[in-house]
């Protein structure tokens, strides 16, 4: 696996987490 594959995975784990964070923010 590449640095570039890597550096994917990790931005949309990230892009996930805070994707569900600001989706908890508005409910509350």
């Amino acid at each position: 696996m590449s640095m570039k594959e890597m550096k994917t995975r990790v931005r949309a784990r990230l892009g996930k987490k805070a994707l569900t964070l600001t989706l908890n923010s508005r409910k509350e």
